[in-house]
Order: structure tokens, then C-alpha cells, then sequence
């Protein structure tokens, strides 16, 4: 697996376009090759982590938190989704417009990193019944989206990035 999401999609969408070129040239239908799922066992790795450790500590979520406040792949709005938190969705990382990508949510999540390499996994502060059912039902949120959007995923633009409907960028 890619530590590197960035590198996964990048690829994908480097095969995407050869594909989608070569299709062309023999004048037949061009189908995309399948998302990266490398990105998916890292999710699942990141709320199984969350279920058996639960959060982070308050002083990691808020250190996480002033980071991505501060990125420029910081959206309020993303994939058409504006965030009730008015924190916002990481437009880098490609996690979608779930409540677990949002990131008030993502910040706490003891398993999730940073895309863009701000900020690492740490250690949650202790598992419980609640953290539990929040991987679960994360879990199963985040496959039940997956399988709701695949057919409104852009091959070339996986992550939504300069799509028209991201206005909402925050620089800050």
C-alpha cells in the first residue's frame, strides 16, 4: 500500500488519461479503470484504529485543527456538501463530503494523517462502546457514499479539485 495518497491518485489519473487517449484513438468507449483502493484499506485501518483507541487527546485534535484551518486544500463547501461545522473538507485528500471526512471529525481520528504530510497518526485516548460504534457506522456511511457517488466520480479529477462547485476555497 501507498503511504502517499497523493501518489495512488496521481497514478490512477496518469492511466486514466493514457486510457482515455488510447480509446480515443481507436475510436471505442473509454470506462476508467477502478479507484485506487489502497486509499480504502487506509480509511478502514484509520477507524479501526479509532474503534480499539477511540480519539485523540483534545491538545492533538486542536494542533491537527490550526493546521488544516490554515491549508489552502481546505473547502467549506466540497463535492456540492457544505459543512454544517463551517470547518470544512480537505480537498487533497480525496475522503469525499461524509460526516467522517469532515474535518471536526477527521481531525480526532487517531488513525488519519494528513494528505499533505501536516500532520501523522498518533495514539486515541482510550476505546470505548461510543468509539465503537462510531468506526462502524463510519465505516458503513463511507461505503454506502462510495457506492452512491461512483458514477459521479470524474476519472480525471477524482478529488473534485478545481471543479466549479469548490468556490469555497479557504486560503486561510
Amino acid at each position: 500500500m501507498s503511504d502517499d495518497n497523493g501518489e495512488v491518485i496521481q497514478e490512477w489519473e496518469e492511466t486514466c488519461k493514457r486510457l482515455s487517449a488510447e480509446s480515443a484513438e481507436k475510436n471505442i468507449p473509454y470506462v476508467p479503470p477502478p479507484f485506487p483502493f489502497d486509499k480504502m484499506k487506509q480509511y478502514l485501518r484509520a477507524e479501526i484504529q479509532h474503534a480499539v483507541q477511540g480519539e485523540v487527546s483534545k491538545q492533538v485534535s486542536d494542533l491537527r485543527m490550526s493546521l488544516c484551518m490554515s491549508c489552502p486544500s481546505r473547502l467549506v463547501t466540497y463535492m456540492g456538501v457544505t459543512d454544517p461545522d463551517g470547518i470544512g473538507f480537505c480537498d487533497a485528500c480525496g475522503c469525499g463530503a461524509n460526516k467522517r471526512a469532515a474535518l471536526g471529525t477527521k481531525t480526532k481520528i487517531a488513525g488519519a494523517s494528513c494528505p499533505k504530510g501536516l500532520w501523522g497518526t498518533d495514539t486515541g485516548a482510550g476505546g470505548s462502546m461510543a468509539s465503537v460504534k462510531d468506526a462502524a457506522f463510519g465505516i458503513i456511511a463511507s461505503a454506502s457514499n462510495f457506492v452512491k457517488n461512483m458514477g459521479k466520480i470524474d476519472p480525471m479529477n477524482p478529488n473534485g479539485q478545481n471543479d466549479p462547485t469548490n468556490e469555497n476555497k479557504q486560503a486561510g
